[in-house]
């Protein structure tokens, strides 16, 4: 066994774990009905007591190695109140008492309700890692815009990162749209819980919420029409279905596909980690490969195909479709094209997939448009997992390592300082943070800019800048 426990904190975390789960189950279910050694990665098999079933066991109750954080009770309740509510372990459930939440304000969530539930959080951790066999790392899901899953996510990464030093971290953060967010505070909340997240985490893969957004669009708006028998009871109820996420004349925001596609992404990344395969890539490999300094540690992704997408008749076609802009999840520079990566990886995943044919699909995208520094050049690691997609008979994501990380990080980090310099909204971060800390993890975010253009100036050549401004002591 080689075990992996989530952590999803805040509404968006845990919408995005709801559908992470679902995506899973529906995968592991093409491979049988028993207790393998590739569902041990993320379930537990127990039995009516509690007490974990052995390995290829028939299935009895399967239960996530998920962590749910929120500070407001009603994600939580409405998670263990839908179709998905039995597989997840109340006593590994994290919610504040009052209930009132961060207030879309990352210092509230990272402060005041890190040092209320921090001990709780490592407590829960602790307990869960200790029963798992071998386990090899962390996942969590979090929002970057608002309060709690950008602030006490934060926090709670910090936390395991110092704790568990030997078990790796991957971050799957989202990053707000630029076009509808509607938290006017996100840019603080966003760089500031990227500080944290640059500096704890191994890997760092973010999902730009505005990017995957225009791919679903390209589908056309007949794959995005939402559920017919939800919209219908909605109607019934005298509620609008589309509340909250359109205004007249708008286009509507397709959530469900959203989170669908950032959902079927992670389970490429991680089919590799739980199935067998030719080419099996684990967490730590996965870090080692695609970090080579681990200042920079911010990687792109793109997946094809995309789960609303027609279905690739190839491995070969998946491949060659990751590079094109409809297959980008984060908004990003140079993605088309003969561009610069510091490191790549291309993960696969599909039944009687020939390991041959994927590397020579890998080649010809090389020769099309990945381009490492000298000291790499035969930097792309393949992945290949048996796992099959639970859309699609195979599909394959592209991870990257670079300077397109600039077209996100840099936007959020230029309203950040309009907003800052214009003392907007400061002064409730600085009553809670103070002006050193604000300071400090504004400068990691810079530092991190500097160095991935850096990278893009001299193609790798030279030693990127270093993080090296001291921390803030507590």
């Amino acid at each position: 066994m080689r075990e992996m426990l989530v952590i999803q904190t805040g509404q968006c975390g845990n919408q995005i774990g709801t559908e992470f789960w679902r995506t899973v189950l529906r995968e592991h279910s093409l491979h049988g009905t028993s207790y393998t050694d590739a569902m041990s990665t993320f379930f537990r098999n127990v039995n009516q007591r509690g007490h974990d079933l052995p390995l290829y066991s028939t299935i009895s109750n399967l239960k996530a190695r998920s962590v749910v954080i929120d500070m407001e009770e009603g994600v939580v309740n409405a998670l263990l109140g839908s179709d998905l509510g039995g597989i997840f372990d109340e006593s590994l459930i994290i919610t504040d008492p009052i209930g009132r939440g961060s207030g879309n304000n990352f210092a509230e969530g990272y402060k005041t309700y890190g040092e209320a539930h921090g001990d709780r959080i490592l407590e829960v951790v602790r307990k869960t890692i200790e029963a798992c066999d071998s386990p090899q790392g962390f996942l969590f899901f979090s929002s970057l815009g608002g309060g709690t899953g950008s602030g006490l996510g934060a926090r709670a990464i910090e936390l395991i990162s110092e704790a568990f030093e030997g078990l790796s971290i991957l971050s799957a953060p989202i990053i707000p749209s630029r076009e509808t967010d509607d938290v006017v505070t996100s840019p603080y909340n966003t760089i500031f819980s990227m500080a944290s997240l640059a500096t704890s985490a191994d890997v760092i893969i973010p999902f730009d919420n505005e990017s995957i957004t225009n791919c679903v669009r390209m589908l056309g708006e007949k794959k995005v029409n939402p559920d017919k028998a939800a919209t219908q009871a909605a109607k019934v109820r005298g509620v609008d279905p589309f509340a909250n996420q359109q205004e007249k004349g708008q286009k509507r925001r397709p959530f469900k596909e959203v989170n669908q596609t950032v959902a079927t992404a992670l389970s490429c990344i991680t089919s590799s980690m739980r199935f067998g395969g030719e080419m099996n890539v684990d967490l730590n490999e996965l870090a080692i490969n695609l970090v080579p300094f681990p200042e920079l540690n911010f990687v792109c992704t793109s997946l094809a195909p995309l789960p609303m997408a027609p279905p690739a008749a190839t491995i070969q076609a998946a491949v060659r479709n990751l590079l094109l802009p409809q297959n980008q999840l984060i908004l990003s520079t140079g993605t088309q094209g003969p561009s610069f990566s510091l490191a790549t990886a291309i993960l696969a995943r599909g039944e009687n997939i020939n390991s041959g044919e994927l590397s020579s699909a890998v080649a010809r995208l090389q020769g099309a448009g990945l381009v490492h520094p000298s000291w790499g050049s035969q930097g792309v690691k393949v992945g290949l997992s048996s796992g099959r997609p639970p859309h699609a008979s195979c599909d394959a994501v592209c991870l990257r390592n670079g300077p397109q990380i600039l077209e996100t990080v840099g936007h959020v980090k230029s309203s950040f300082d309009k907003m800052r310099k214009s003392r907007m909204y400061l002064h409730h971060y600085e009553k809670i943070l103070g002006p050193e800390e604000i300071e400090f993890r504004s400068q990691v975010v810079d530092t991190i800019i500097q160095g991935y253009q850096e990278l893009s100036r001299t193609r790798g050549e030279r030693r990127v800048v270093e993080i090296d401004v001291a921390p803030i002591v507590y």
